[in-house]
């Protein structure tokens, strides 16, 4: 071989080199940055429904509710009042119901055994009644100041000597055959504080995981799919939801939701054996019916140009019923400003309509939301509601102020009310009442008469609260 075929060849191999090396670096990028549909749909759905989402952004919501679920010190509340009224039967007393309010709040501290609320009850703006519950360590208050110059009190330090006194409601509970457990104190607290702990949400939180895991996802093209011609997308993807993962799942909220259910009365040994289980067997029963009638769910999903996910459709028939799911996400600024879901179903062959609509203005922190369904074309239900969110901390407090909420059911009941809600994890007083002058499971005869007398004397002093007691005294004889 001569030296100039030589030199050919090295230039030749060195090419080749060059072209080989430029391939595989093509392709590790092309193969580094290419998603899998799964992967663009979960940024898709990231991107909707946590980044842009208003109730996130603006509430940071998320961070509220891991807080409360921790148990952290909080105070919450909400009032209601009566601004119409009308519906069967309704019409007598529409006219002295409207204006009629109540309030509802109630501060938290579990961690240090202390929890408060109290329920007023306001008509015309004026607040009448105020009944108080507390339980400070192991004491329990119960208080009405319009009513009682104190408080009503249960030591549960002491309950097991109390109920052994000579007292009349100790006697009234032996004789009912009631047992306690040795320290109700702490097992009261243990359910409370466990019926919203972290660690009781694994297993669900694993069904969920699961289910997720499950989700089969694959790009559609573009002759497979018609979308509705108001809706526009550069992506389109199909997600099936094998039948043996939302059965699982549902199954494990099922669970969930009866324990959380029975927890309490575990706690105070009043559950009735067997009662629960029987309940959750049979549902689960229905599931694993309606799973077999139906089989897989699939999903059709829209994503934008943007990345959002803007439609979501679902047909699923279980042997001759079937319903049809539509949600469409279509806000200016973020999807979630503004989004319509629509179900229709066919079920027993009679014809089921469900609306649901919901507005964020992110610019005055307003909302509405609408709800509404109806029965082979007559209204079953609705429900209306617009207000705006102040005294905004994100991921710390906020109120809702209600400009109104509308409810109608059938021509049974239609009520309009106003009202506000507040949460707020920066702050949570709560001061001991006055000493008590009634232990509960310590008081006489003379005790009950004396407390009796100061209830009706007090009683005397408000017309409004006589008032309605002559009432009732004369509904009853």
């Amino acid at each position: 071989m001569n030296q100039t075929t030589k030199k050919q060849h090295a230039r030749t191999l060195r090419r080749i080199f060059t072209l080989t090396a430029l391939f595989a670096l093509l392709f590790c990028v092309a193969g580094c940055s290419k998603k899998t549909p799964r992967e663009a749909l979960d940024k898709a759905y990231e991107k909707t429904f946590a980044d842009s989402n208003p109730f996130e952004s603006i509430l940071g919501v998320s961070e509220l509710n891991t807080k409360l679920s921790e148990n952290k010190a909080h105070s919450t509340g909400y009032s209601l009042t009566v601004r119409e009224l009308s519906g069967k039967d309704l019409d007598e007393y529409a006219g002295y119901l409207t204006g009629l309010g109540i309030s509802v709040d109630s501060a938290s501290d579990l961690m240090n055994r202390k929890s408060a609320g109290t329920l007023d009850i306001t008509y015309g703006g004026t607040t009448y009644l105020t009944l108080g519950g507390q339980i400070q360590g192991s004491e329990i208050f119960l208080t009405c100041p319009q009513l009682l110059n104190s408080s009503l009190s249960v030591n549960l330090s002491t309950l097991k000597e109390d109920l052994n006194s000579d007292s009349v409601l100790a006697e009234l509970f032996r004789n009912s055959g009631l047992t306690l457990p040795e320290d109700f104190s702490a097992d009261l607290f243990e359910a409370i504080t466990s019926a919203v702990a972290p660690e009781d949400l694994n297993d669900l939180i694993s069904a969920y995981e699961a289910l997720d895991e499950a989700l089969i996802v694959e790009k559609l093209g573009k002759k497979e799919i018609t979308l509705p011609s108001d809706v526009t997308a550069k992506t389109v993807y199909k997600v099936t939801v094998p039948k043996h993962a939302y059965v699982a799942f549902i199954n494990a909220v099922l669970e969930y939701a009866n324990e959380s259910s029975a927890s309490l009365s575990e706690a105070i040994g009043s559950a009735e054996t067997g009662s629960e289980t029987f309940n959750l067997l049979d549902a689960k029963l229905k599931v694993q019916e309606f799973a077999d009638a139906a089989g897989d769910i699939v999903i059709t999903v829209a994503v934008t140009k943007e990345g959002y996910i803007n439609y979501m459709v679902s047909t699923v028939t279980a042997g001759e019923d079937t319903a049809t799911f539509t949600a469409s996400l279509t806000g200016a600024n973020a999807p979630l400003e503004e989004c319509k879901i629509v179900m229709d179903a066919t079920v027993d062959n009679e014809a089921y309509h469900f609306d649901f609509v919901q507005k964020f203005g992110t610019k005055l922190n307003d909302v509405s939301l609408f709800a509404e369904a109806s029965k082979e074309n007559t209204k079953l239900f609705s429900f209306d509601c617009a207000g705006t969110f102040d005294n905004i901390e994100k991921g710390q407090k906020y109120t809702l102020d209600l400009d109104y909420l509308d409810l109608e059911y059938g021509d049974t009941l239609s009520v309009s009310l106003t009202g506000d809600y507040y949460v707020d994890t920066t702050e949570c007083n709560i001061a001991a009442p006055a000493a008590s002058e009634y232990n509960l499971l310590r008081m006489s005869e003379d005790d009950f008469s004396a407390l009796f007398a100061e209830v009706l004397t007090n009683l005397s002093k408000d017309p409004l609260l006589s008032g309605l007691l002559d009432y009732f005294m004369g509904q009853t004889y």
